[in-house]
């Protein structure tokens, strides 16, 4: 079997697909903020951002 590379519109579209779905997954996250807040209320989702950040910062540290 022969090895042949993509086309350029093939890879073009592949980015375009790619760009799109991380920027509706952004979207989304954003969207649901007003729910979240209202379901746990901001004092529970202020904790779990908190939580988050935490957790972020010691994975850098501990990966370096």
């Amino acid at each position: 079997m022969r090895w042949e590379p993509k086309s350029v519109t093939s890879v073009k579209l592949g980015l375009m697909a790619n760009f799109a779905g991380t920027g509706w997954a952004a979207l989304m996250q954003i969207v649901c903020i007003p729910l979240y807040i209202k379901f746990m209320g901001i004092e529970a989702y202020g904790l779990i951002g908190f939580y988050l950040v935490l957790q972020a910062m010691l994975q850098v540290w501990i990966w370096g």
